[in-house]
């Protein structure tokens, strides 16, 4: 508690020092305004380490158990992208691709952390092609791992950047007559 004096005498002393002078109940009131302001930030926080926690506990449990605490660790940072970037990461640092996965989606669903969002991206599917070879290899190997999304998006980008490229436009033909990419 004697920190809590100290710090609640040296707010007093400033307040003085500025001309303001607080009633004896005018403190406690100033302190419940200022936690009632920081309370939606110290919550989403302690979400974020829970959501952690539930993640290392993961690594050490059966593969039902797993899922669930994977579920109940993304459902606690929902909508939460500083928290969905660290599950993002520590999901990645875990070798859980498929949880990064589903935690980049949501981010990305938020609009916001754009620069993490790219992040996560390189991490998760690799940097951008230099030659298109490269990108069908890229493509191929997101189809092989089940992305069909990720592999038509890629697909569409790649014929923007190459629009004359053989390969590249038989691919595109085969993915509109509604046939696999491959």
């Amino acid at each position: 508690m004697g920190r809590l004096k100290g710090l609640a005498e040296g707010l007093a002393s400033l307040l003085d020092a500025m001309g303001i002078v607080l009633p004896p109940w005018g403190f406690p009131l100033l302190a419940l305004m200022l936690l009632a302001l920081v309370f939606p930030l110290l919550r989403r926080n302690h979400r974020t380490g829970r959501a952690r926690r539930r993640l290392q506990t993961a690594l050490y449990s059966s593969a039902a158990e797993r899922s669930r605490l994977e579920t109940e660790a993304l459902e606690l940072v929902q909508g939460n992208p500083v928290g969905l970037v660290v599950v993002a990461d520590e999901a990645i640092r875990r070798g859980r691709r498929q949880l990064a996965r589903r935690a980049l989606e949501q981010l990305e669903a938020t609009g916001r952390r754009l620069h993490d969002t790219r992040r996560l991206e390189r991490d998760l599917y690799g940097t951008p092609c230099a030659t298109p070879e490269e990108e069908i290899l890229a493509i191929e190997h997101l189809l092989e791992e089940g992305i069909l999304g990720r592999a038509a998006e890629r697909l569409e980008k790649a014929r923007q950047r190459w629009p004359h490229n053989q390969a590249l436009e038989s691919m595109q033909r085969k993915r509109s007559l509604g046939e696999s990419l491959r």
